[in-house]
């Protein structure tokens, strides 16, 4: 499995347990996270054109000038499909 698989791997199981797990449960110290910040776009990708993604924001209360965001799209639709192209090295005119 390549590196940019395992991340997308990494995502998915984040985006579909976000609600369930602790940050203790995923290695981050419990008192020290400070929010979580997540929701829905629409952006413009210069290659792939318009997507809609989901995105979760991990901010680290120690330094909240820190976080760490994970965007990913829906798996099996046309916006996870559109993303995925770049990565493969197929790409499709929008």
């Amino acid at each position: 499995m390549t590196g940019s698989a395992r991340l997308r791997e990494l995502g998915e199981f984040f985006r579909h347990r976000r609600g369930e797990l602790t940050p203790a449960q995923v290695g981050l110290p419990g008192h020290r996270v400070a929010h979580q910040y997540f929701g829905s776009k629409r952006v413009t990708h210069s290659t792939v054109g318009e997507l809609t993604l989901d995105w979760d924001t991990f901010r680290y209360a120690g330094a909240p000038e820190q976080q760490l965001v994970l965007w990913s799209a829906e798996p099996g639709t046309p916006d996870a499909e559109r993303l995925a192209d770049p990565a493969r090295g197929t790409v499709r005119s929008p």
